[in-house]
């Protein structure tokens, strides 16, 4: 069974069709990401390894240091190089529009005006 929290939340829910969208979906991220953070998805375990090593045994490395490192690294590219992962930035927004346009709800229905 589902509850909702706010009635915004149970109206916004009645406009979709329960068994083709969740309420998750719904309120989930619509946007790509930025070509920094398909890099830096990337680079990050690559990136912690690296940090690791650099630090004393026994010391866990902090977020900071390894998202630090991964700036640095970001920083260090060439506009060729960060070409690329513009280029996949713009596969994810066709991925995420298609799935949008999957997920909408079906013609005819009115969304409430919030």
């Amino acid at each position: 069974m589902l509850s909702f929290h706010r009635e915004h939340d149970f109206v916004l829910f009645q406009c979709f069709d329960a068994e083709k969208v969740s309420l998750a979906g719904i309120m989930a991220a619509k946007r790509a990401p930025t070509a920094f953070f398909i890099f830096s998805e990337e680079q990050r375990e690559a990136t912690r390894a690296e940090c690791q090593a650099q630090a004393e045994p026994r010391v866990k490395v902090s977020v900071g240091a390894v998202a630090k490192a991964i700036g640095e690294k970001w920083r260090a590219l060439t506009d060729e190089e960060k070409a690329s992962y513009k280029e996949k930035v713009a596969e994810r927004a066709k991925a995420l529009a298609s799935a949008a346009a999957d997920s909408a709800p079906a013609a005819g229905v009115a969304l409430p005006a919030f």
